[in-house]
């Protein structure tokens, strides 16, 4: 026995899991890749995704575009002032080297502070990859590297060339297992947390 259905015309709506973007440069590739393939490349009614866009902004970054109208029109000056206000690839870059820049000097081998240095480094240097613009970094993985005294002798042991080791190179080192088994050794020496 065949049945046939019918297919439900009227769109579901997902439970979208997009976090709102803060106005921060470093925010914005992440925000609105995810916008994109979430929202506007769906076949959702073009003033739903301008509903969506909205609510997805938090109020500093809704202000640019609160005042236009809830139409096609609306939403194609909407994504055109948000992604020429913040998508600017110049500042986006500058948000990443700045916090790479600020990341701590890690003081102890716990892992749990190093862990934290490793999942930033690699955020920012992914980033930065994404962009095509890690070569504008070269240079960088010494400064970093310095960061680490605590496990820096780990790090570049057995690897004669890591005074040459870029970014990428240097993320690469951070996550080796036995890196990883030394934090964890050395947490238990010192007592753990």
């Amino acid at each position: 026995m065949q049945q046939t259905q019918a297919k439900s015309t009227t769109t579901r709506l997902l439970k979208l899991s997009i976090t709102k973007f803060d106005r921060k440069f470093a925010t914005w590739l992440s925000f609105w890749n995810n916008f994109e393939v979430k929202i506007d490349f769906t076949a959702l009614p073009t003033v739903k995704k301008f509903s969506y866009l909205k609510e997805l902004v938090e109020l500093k970054v809704k202000i640019d575009i609160l005042g236009l109208p809830l139409t096609s029109k609306g939403y194609e000056r909407a994504k055109s002032i948000l992604t020429s206000e913040y998508g600017k690839t110049s500042e986006i870059v500058n948000a990443y080297v700045q916090n790479i820049l600020g990341l701590p000097v890690v003081i102890t081998a716990h892992s749990r502070e190093v862990n934290q240095f490793y999942k930033t480094l690699l955020y920012n240097v992914q980033s930065l990859k994404t962009l095509g613009k890690i070569r504008r970094v070269v240079g960088m993985a010494r400064s970093v590297l310095e960061k680490l005294k605590v496990i820096k002798g780990d790090l570049v042991k057995g690897h004669e060339d890591w005074q040459g080791w870029d970014l990428p190179r240097l993320v690469i080192a951070l996550m080796r297992d036995d890196v990883t088994n030394f934090r964890l050794n050395m947490e238990v020496r010192l007592g753990g947390e």
